[in-house]
């Protein structure tokens, strides 16, 4: 394949985005949790607010088109991970998981 060949085709079928990719905002939840910026470049950054602001350096992947896994970690805590799971809904918006559990619903921001 050459190289127009190969940028054809990619205009023909385009690199469509994951649908949890972009920032979401949360309702409010015990958890915490603020907002996720899902980037297109495989990372993502969960803020949660507790007694002080915390930001979450993550790294994400597609398990399917509806649901995102989120591998996550603190500054300061770099030998735990944190995992989460965003699945998203037919309406569009998503709730964030952990260990199985809700603990947030999102809703995605217009950019």
């Amino acid at each position: 394949l050459t190289l127009t060949g190969l940028l054809a085709t990619l205009l023909l079928f385009g690199c469509a985005p994951h649908p949890g990719s972009g920032s979401w905002k949360a309702e409010e939840n015990d958890a915490g949790i603020v907002r996720l910026d899902v980037k297109f470049d495989g990372k993502a950054s969960l803020y949660i607010r507790r007694d002080e602001k915390i930001t979450l350096s993550c790294l994400w992947g597609a398990e399917s088109k509806t649901r995102v896994l989120l591998g996550c970690k603190e500054k300061d805590n770099v030998e735990e991970a944190l995992h989460y799971n965003l699945d998203i809904t037919e309406s569009g918006k998503a709730v964030l998981s952990m260990d199985g559990k809700a603990i947030a619903n999102m809703s995605k921001l217009t950019q």
